[in-house]
C-alpha cells in the first residue's frame, strides 16, 4: 500500500482539539498542532493551526520580503 500524507491546515477549535485526540494524535511541541500515523489508512496525518502557518510563513520570508522592500 501506497502511503498517504494528509495535511490540515485550521483553527484549533475545541471540536478540532478533541478529534485529534480521540484519533490518538500527538500534539506538537508549540502546541500549535497535533500529528501521528493512521496504520488502517495507512495515512500521516498532520493538523497546523492557521496562525502558526501563518507565522512560520513570514519568518521564512521576512529577508525576501526585506530584499524587495516590501
Amino acid at each position: 500500500q501506497v502511503p498517504f500524507f494528509a495535511f490540515l491546515v485550521c483553527d484549533l477549535t475545541q471540536e478540532v482539539v478533541k478529534a485529534a485526540k480521540g484519533a490518538g494524535l500527538t500534539p506538537a511541541a508549540d502546541n500549535q498542532g497535533y500529528f501521528g500515523f493512521n496504520p488502517g489508512y495507512s495515512t500521516y496525518i498532520e493538523i497546523l493551526s492557521f496562525k502558526k502557518v501563518f507565522q512560520d510563513a513570514q519568518k521564512r520570508n521576512r529577508a525576501f520580503f526585506d530584499k524587495l522592500n516590501l
